[in-house]
């Protein structure tokens, strides 16, 4: 009864005391009944006056005791203080999260209702718990509450009947860059970098910029288009930014109850000499500074305008953020740039701002956000080194919200920037940073001597803004810097902006000019322009996420360039239908970005029908015809709406590199063997209406052709066709005879030519047939599909992108040659690189990159196998799981690409063996011995070479007799996935000996034994010594005997030593006495 009575005292205002009482442990919901856990702080409260405290005496006291975020709440370390006052209150534990992020509320609760809700229903829900409506917005309603709001809160999600439902918490949200800063154009080196360096003297890499001049070329924006800067304030009539340029709206500055103004029509920075305050300017200009009138910088898109939208920084209500947000969408901005945040790891932190940027989106607004500046790569600051998190609302888990990382002015990321990957929704991995920007490269606290360098505006004024800086803990810059220090009102720009905060008005801007040229694409249209069109600098791995390939984890799809997405913006305006051609093909034709056209993301194949993976399978033969599914992606990459009367047709040909168009596509090539044909069609479809930026998957049943029928070769799989056959978009470029050339030209044409490598599952060990050893294998034709006699060339080279050792050096990459493939290799004189012999010439091993097969001289419409073999090497291993390998044919005097073949190889991971031979042999010539392989603890094959690298012999002990001395490799491969290790072994001769001498001592005739290994010539040596004349004389041996008798009647009695000497050198030597 007794918080029963605090409710009552509160809800009638009466003057007394209330206090909610909160539980030490406690959690609330976001989205899709994910639960955020909740740990009460010791001794921290909010304390909320409803009604603001007039008391002076009151006032005071909590002025001096708390720590204010408004008017009317405070944060306090302790309550007992209270029980005096006569001012109602209500008092809440701090609560923090499992990431250490805290949150305040008060006594308001933030909801949306499902749409399909009823009128009786809602007003139940009110009534029951006894909620006040305060406001209602296109994105949520707020209500007062007369209880705990966190209980309350809950209680409502739990009907079931809301999307969501959360305390109005109060919480810190910070600005991105840390503090700013803005100079003149040719300190723009972010926008157009030929190496000049940076305003504050750091040498800077050409290009490091996002080809800003080169947009400009195209346009420098509209008038119409508006870019909301949700931030702290733009200054009325700068300088470089005039009113006539800036939509300055009543009920813009959400900030008004917190800046000191209670002016909620001037969204203006609140100007200080002891603070920046100039967060807002800085991005603004960054986006649409004016440009060519004779001072300052320009702007990113100097022709749009900007809507400027004031916040406040600090602890303060998440509703306040969606209003800003909400204000922006109905007041028609077409772009919401967002340097601000969350340092919260919580992707799901506030639902009411989630549900405001999703009403921005669904009302084709375009939402960026600064991904923050939690990262520390090097570890030069106290937290060491990390990749940071995205803060929120970066990280929320919305598909078409654009999040910005940051590069530098070498084209790298920069220290600060986050790694894209976050937990949202239940612990679901998901990637989040869209593309980067140029921002500085370091805070002074990680690398002494970096700064922030972006030029932008500031606040006029010598003592306002960041011109002169003010902030001393930065360490750099000094406090009272200039910069500039001289020009025309250099006081009123500055350049030190940095962080995600500068990265993200740039996208902004960039955006303001796409929408410029294109005002009908979607949203979701103008993020895969953005990501299409990155430039992938760093170095980094951009397949570095399984499920998104093209995406790094530094710097997402990688830095933003302006003029490559303007020019694709404004092509997809007249009616196009695609399918990619690669993750980074945005449609343009000819497609001059895919490097290997034979490789469509969006085309696969699934054997198990009821996954909707988009992982390519490799397709499997059934014998009661039971198909395979082909799964085509298809994108309306225009303004257009499709008619749905647009048709797909989807073609196979046995996989290979010589493919021509029409044939073998349309069936009219057969196999010769068998009269089996090497191509035709699977299927033809209407592709279904769809609206400009939809995509829709198509999916066709096909019937996998019997192995058989092609001579049961080894994994030689298929290759698909697909191809967009309209009137209304018909092939922008005149089809050839080169289906790579048709490939790259028309985006109505994708091409699938890629084999999966990998151990068979369910893994069978032994193989049925072990000692072929055909566990990892690819097979493809290489082809001349031409009436004339052509020379080709076939290069095989490793994944540009792809990082760790190459597959060649952690596997044995071996090349098998058929018959005819070979004849035409060898007539044009077998020339290669990095190539490898073994004892069969068919067969070649890879030793590095671009291996090369040249001047392979084909016969008309010839046609050759070639089988790629990978095993790897258990001495070689590494964590990496999966390798790329392309192999290319390419016309030998033209250097023109005729077609190709991908190898997607997985490894296995597994406990490495190794082969061991055994010790090194020392036997005697003709010497009969078995060299025992160690026996592996699994099923393998033991194979054996000799010097010349022939195969001598298959099996464990091998058993030899010799008459040269030999050095043996070992071969151990593992039967259940290819895995191999080699070990040596060393047969050599014993020494040439004397073995015995009979009789011993002798008076007439002596026989002696002796035993030659290895030698061309030898002699007994017979030297007198002790009691003797010292007589010397030679006796020659025959080698290939083993004894010899000597006549000892002419020597006199006495000692006499036996040497025997072989090729030149005594060997042995042996006592012989005389009596």
């Amino acid at each position: 009864m007794k918080n029963k009575s605090h409710i009552l005292l509160f809800a009638c205002l009466v003057i007394g005391i209330s206090t909610i009482n909160a539980q030490t442990n406690d959690f609330y919901y976001t989205f899709d009944n994910e639960k955020i856990t909740l740990t009460k702080v010791s001794g921290k409260f909010l304390v909320d006056f409803p009604n603001g405290i007039s008391n002076t005496n009151e006032l005071s006291q909590i002025n001096n005791i708390g720590f204010k975020l408004s008017d009317k709440s405070y944060v306090v370390s302790e309550t007992e203080f209270l029980i005096d006052y006569n001012t109602p209150y209500i008092t809440t534990p701090t609560y923090i999260t499992s990431d250490g992020f805290e949150l305040n509320y008060g006594n308001e609760i933030l909801l949306k209702y499902k749409s399909n809700i009823s009128t009786s229903l809602k007003e139940s829900i009110i009534s029951t718990n006894n909620l006040t409506l305060i406001k209602s917005t296109i994105s949520y309603e707020m209500y007062k509450v007369t209880g705990d709001a966190l209980q309350i809160s809950k209680n409502v999600y739990l009907t079931g009947q809301v999307e969501f439902c959360t305390p109005n918490f109060i919480s810190r949200v910070d600005k991105l860059d840390y503090i700013p800063n803005d100079p003149y154009f040719n300190n723009q080196w972010y926008l157009h970098n030929t190496g000049q360096g940076t305003n504050d003297g750091k040498a800077t890499t050409i290009d490091a910029d996002i080809d800003a001049p080169e947009a400009w070329d195209i346009t420098k924006g509209n008038p119409n288009i508006i870019v909301a800067v949700i931030d702290e304030g733009v200054t009325s009539n700068h300088f470089d930014l005039p009113n006539t340029r800036q939509v300055r709206l009543n009920g813009s500055n959400f900030a008004s109850p917190y800046d000191g103004t209670n002016n909620a029509n001037d969204p203006s920075p609140t100007v200080s000499t002891t603070s920046g305050n100039n967060h807002g300017n800085a991005c603004a200009g960054i986006i649409a500074a004016t440009q060519d009138n004779n001072q300052g910088i320009t702007g990113v898109a100097p022709l749009c305008k900007i809507m400027p939208i004031k916040i406040p920084y600090g602890s303060i209500p998440a509703n306040v953020y969606a209003d800003a947000i909400n204000f922006a969408v109905t007041n028609n901005a077409d772009i919401l740039s967002n340097s601000w945040g969350y340092n919260s790891t919580n992707s799901n932190l506030h639902p009411v701002i989630i549900s405001a940027i999703n009403n921005a989106i669904n009302n084709n607004k375009i939402v960026v956000f600064a991904a923050g500046n939690r990262a520390d790569r090097i570890g030069g600051s106290w937290t060491g080194v990390t990749t940071g998190h995205i803060t929120f609302p970066a990280s929320a888990e919305i598909p078409s919200l654009i999040t910005v990382g940051a590069s530098d002015r070498n084209n790298t990321v920069a220290n600060y920037s986050p790694n894209g990957f976050v937990f949202a929704g239940n612990s679901n991995f998901r990637y989040r940073i869209t593309v980067c920007a140029p921002s500085h490269s370091a805070y002074n606290s990680q690398i002494p001597g970096e700064s922030f360098n972006i030029c932008t505006i500031d606040t006029p004024g010598a003592n306002y803004g960041y011109n002169s800086w003010k902030e001393s803990s930065t360490g750099l810059p000094a406090v009272g810097e200039l910069l500039p220090s001289s020009g025309t009102n250099f006081s009123s720009y500055t350049g030190r902006m940095g962080g995600t905060s500068a990265s993200c008005p740039q996208v902004a801007g960039v955006l303001a000019l796409m929408k410029s040229v294109n005002t009908c694409a979607s949203v979701s249209q103008m993020k895969d322009i953005l990501q299409s069109t990155a430039d992938k600098i760093g170095g980094f791995n951009y397949n570095f996420y399984n499920l998104q390939s093209g995406i790094s984890a530094e710097l997402g799809y990688g830095k933003v360039n302006a003029f490559k997405a303007v020019q694709l913006a404004q092509q997809i305006t007249s009616f196009d239908l695609i399918v990619k051609d690669s993750y980074d093909d945005s449609g343009m034709e000819p497609n001059n970005v895919t490097q290997h056209m034979w490789n469509s993301p969006n085309i696969w194949i699934r054997s198990d029908l009821q996954a909707m993976t988009v992982e390519h399978q490799n397709p499997i033969y059934y014998a009661d015809n039971s198909p395979n599914k082909v799964r085509v992606r298809v994108k309306n990459n225009s303004c257009i709406t499709s008619t749905g009367a647009e048709q797909l047709k989807v073609y196979w040909a046995k996989a290979g590199t010589g493919l021509a168009w029409p044939n073998p596509w349309n069936g009219g090539v057969i196999f010769p063997a068998s009269n089996a044909s090497l191509g035709g069609i699977i299927g033809v479809q209407n592709i279904p209406i769809l609206q400009p930026g939809e995509e829709r998957i198509l999916n066709f049943n096909w019937i996998v052709p019997n192995p058989a029928d092609y001579g049961n070769i080894d994994n030689w799989h298929f290759c698909l066709l697909s191809r967009i056959e309209t009137s209304n978009d018909p092939m922008t470029f005149t089809e050839t005879g080169y289906i790579n050339l048709n490939t790259g030209n028309n985006n109505n044409i994708a091409w699938k030519n890629v084999t999966v490598v990998s151990p068979p599952t369910p893994i069978i060990n032994p193989l049925p047939n072990p000692s072929v050893n055909e566990i990892m294998t690819g097979t493809v034709a290489i082809s001349n599909p031409f009436n004339e006699i052509k020379t080709f060339s076939l290069v095989l080279i490793k994944e540009d992108i792809e990082t760790g050792k190459p597959i060649y050096d952690e596997a044995e990459v071996v090349i098998k040659m058929d018959a005819a493939l070979f004849d035409a290799w060898s007539r044009g004189g077998q020339h290669a690189l990095r190539i490898e012999e073994t004892f069969d010439e068919k067969i070649k091993i890879i030793k590095g990159n671009n291996a090369l097969l040249d001047n392979i001289i084909f016969n008309p419409n010839e046609i050759g196998i070639l089988n790629l073999k990978f095993n790897f090497l258990t001495q070689e291993l590494t964590e990496k799981s999966k390798f790329t390998y392309h192999l290319i044919q390419k016309d030998a005097f033209t250097g023109t690409v005729v077609g190709g073949e991908t190898f997607i190889i997985k490894k296995q991971v597994r406990e490495p063996f190794f082969a061991d031979a055994g010790e090194d042999k020392l036997v005697d010539k003709n010497e009969t011995i078995t060299i025992n392989a160690l026996q592996i603890s699994e099923s393998a094959i033991y194979n054996w070479y000799d010097t010349e690298g022939n195969l001598i012999f298959t099996g464990k002990d091998l058993t030899i007799s010799t008459d040269v001395a030999i050095k043996y490799k070992l071969e151990v491969i593992a039967t259940i996935d290819g895995f191999k290790d080699y070990a040596e072994v060393n047969v050599n001769f014993k020494p040439s000996t004397l073995e015995i001498i009979l009789p011993n001592p002798a008076s007439s005739f002596v026989n002696i034994n002796y035993k030659l290994n290895d030698v061309n010539s030898a002699y007994l040596m017979v030297l007198g010594s002790y009691g003797t004349t010292g007589t010397s004389n030679n006796y020659i041996l025959d080698i290939n005997s083993t004894n010899t008798d000597l006549d000892l009647s002419n020597y006199q009695n006495g000692f006499y030593t036996i040497a025997l000497v072989c090729n030149g050198q005594i060997v042995d030597a042996k006592t012989l006495i005389k009596n």
